[in-house]
């Protein structure tokens, strides 16, 4: 049992990792993306502006980006992979 708590310690880390390159590597703001996670008010502002582009990206403008953060982060079925896509 130990055993696979820290095989799904290490995937989950292997894929924190690989979303956290994929973000440097692909997002606009490169290097910077770990200067907004170690930063709570930039943490903020970015993270809105994910929320205005997923609403944007779904068409959904009439709906208050606090009732679509909601949609996007209260899923428990979801797994971590897919949280991370």
């Amino acid at each position: 049992m130990k055993r696979s708590q820290d095989d799904e310690r290490i995937q989950s880390d292997e894929l924190a990792n690989q979303a956290m390159k994929q973000l440097t590597d692909k997002s606009i703001y490169k290097e910077n993306i770990k200067l907004i996670f170690n930063s709570s008010d930039l943490f903020t502002h970015y993270y809105h502006d994910q929320v205005a582009l997923a609403q944007d990206e779904a068409k959904v403008y009439q709906l208050p980006t606090s009732f679509v953060q909601r949609l996007l982060t209260l899923n428990p079925t979801r797994s971590i992979t897919n949280q991370l896509q």
